[in-house]
């Protein structure tokens, strides 16, 4: 920039007397020349400020991902059975329907309520025929628990040790985080599952018949939607 004002100077140092064509044009060189200094001296100056400010560096944003399994309910659509005098409920499937429901008394001479589930169509036909093959069913079984045992010193009381039973096994079960037994009988294609609640001892059963090739499958899913109402 120096050297243009020494440049323009020298000119008119050669010219005693300039035209007034060549003072505009100095002028406007001047202007010129002073305009690109000021843009110069900002450049600079905005330079030097954006390299000491902090650089931010913008942080990846994450997507949420749901991990938990997606599993269908096959058993939403299910009929409940709801017992509001002993607190329970349990769903059992649309095509079974209930063929006892009230309060017995068992040979032993112990109070206990009953209530039975049987395939509609397999106990209509069984009706019909007054005979053959013995319906899908499942029940639940309320004892009264008088001496106050364990569900397990309950079982061996009432059927005896598993080894002493043909086909008998015993083992332990949960059902919706409750502790209970399962004693299966083998030999006649039995499967009661015991809970303890109060005085009363839960039993929950089912029949296996010839003509019951998933039922096994379908009492699980009915044990899985057992729950006590408190």
């Amino acid at each position: 920039m120096h050297s243009v004002f020494s440049a323009i100077i020298v000119s008119m140092d050669q010219h005693e007397n300039p035209s007034p064509s060549f003072i505009n044009i100095f002028v406007l060189l001047l202007f010129a020349v002073v305009i690109a200094g000021a843009s110069a001296v900002t450049t600079y100056v905005l330079l030097n400020t954006r390299s000491n400010e902090p650089q931010t560096i913008a942080q990846p944003t994450s997507t949420p991902i749901d991990t938990r399994p997606t599993t269908t309910d096959e058993t939403a659509g299910w009929k409940v059975y709801r017992n509001e005098e002993y607190g329970f409920e349990m769903k059992y499937p649309l095509n079974w329907t209930i063929t006892k429901e009230g309060s017995e008394t068992s040979v032993n001479l112990l109070r206990f309520f009953v209530v039975a589930f049987a395939d509609i169509i397999q106990v209509e036909k069984k009706n019909e025929q007054r005979a053959g093959e013995i319906p899908c069913t499942a029940g639940i079984y309320i004892y009264k628990n008088a001496k106050t045992l364990t569900a397990y010193d309950w079982a061996i009381e009432k059927w005896g040790r598993p080894e002493n039973r043909e086909g008998g096994i015993l083992s332990a079960v949960k059902i919706n985080n409750l502790e209970g037994l399962k004693y299966e009988f083998l030999s006649i294609g039995r499967i009661n599952v015991l809970l303890s609640k109060n005085d009363n001892i839960i039993v929950i059963r089912t029949t296996l018949g010839s003509s019951c090739a998933n039922l096994n499958f379908i009492f699980d899913q009915m044990l899985s939607t057992f729950k006590f109402l408190d």
